[in-house]
C-alpha cells in the first residue's frame, strides 16, 4: 500500500535474480531469523544490489546529479524515505565480484555493485538482526541520516560495510569479519554528526 506496511518472510530459502526495492516509506522486511529466512542471489546483481532502500531506483544517476552539482552539503531533508525496518534475514549474494565504478562514474567516489543491502537518501531507519555475505559489499549507505544497525552479522564481503555520508547514525553489537578485498571491514567517506 501507498502508506507502507510489514511483508513478513517465511522460513526457507527465497531464490531471487533481481533486487527487492523498497521505494516508500514506513515498511517492514522481516523474516523469521538469519538461520531460517535467506534471501539468495542466484545470480550476480551488477547493476544493483539484493535488497534497496531507495525513491532512486538509479542510485547510480543520482549519485553522478550529486557530484555534477558540486557535491553540495548533504542534510537531513534531502532524504526521500523513512522509517524503513528490515530484521531476521540472512542475505546471500552469488559472489564478490565488484563491478567498480557503475554508481561512482563521474563523481569521484567508486561504489561497487552486487551489494547486499544498500539505503540511499534515507532516514530514520532501523536494520537489525541480519546476517549479509557473499557479496561486493554487505551493506552499503549513501546519504543517510539516523540510521540504528544492530546484532548482525557481516561477513566473507569484499568491503563488508562501505558508506558514503553518514549522519548522526549508530552501529552497535555487530560482527564484521573476513572481508575478502583486503581485509577492508567497515569504510566510511563521510561520517558526521546532527
Amino acid at each position: 500500500p501507498a502508506e507502507g506496511g510489514v511483508v513478513e518472510l517465511a522460513a526457507g530459502t527465497h531464490n531471487i535474480t533481481s533486487p527487492i526495492w523498497i521505494n516508500k516509506s514506513n515498511v517492514i522486511l522481516k523474516g523469521q531469523g538469519i538461520d531460517k529466512t535467506i534471501i539468495n542471489a542466484t545470480q550476480d546483481i551488477p547493476d544493483t544490489c539484493i535488497i534497496l532502500i531507495s525513491t532512486y531506483e538509479d542510485v547510480s544517476g543520482k549519485l553522478k546529479e550529486w557530484a555534477n552539482a558540486g557535491k553540495p552539503t548533504f542534510v537531513e531533508e534531502n532524504c526521500t524515505i523513512s522509517n524503513c525496518l528490515i530484521k531476521d534475514i540472512q542475505v546471500h549474494g552469488h559472489s564478490t565480484t565488484s563491478y567498480l565504478d557503475k554508481w561512482g562514474q563521474g563523481s569521484g567516489y567508486g561504489s561497487e555493485n552486487n551489494a547486499g543491502v544498500v539505503a540511499a537518501w534515507a532516514k530514520n531507519s532501523y536494520f537489525s538482526g541480519l546476517k549479509i555475505d557473499n557479496c561486493a559489499n554487505g551493506l552499503q549507505f549513501v546519504f543517510v541520516y539516523n540510521m540504528l544497525v544492530e546484532s548482525s552479522l557481516i561477513e566473507h564481503n569484499a568491503i563488508n560495510t562501505n558508506s558514503i555520508s553518514v549522519k548522526n547514525s549508530t552501529y552497535k553489537n555487530n560482527v564484521y569479519r573476513e572481508a575478502t578485498g583486503g581485509a577492508i571491514n567497515f569504510r566510511t567517506i563521510i561520517v558526521t554528526g546532527k
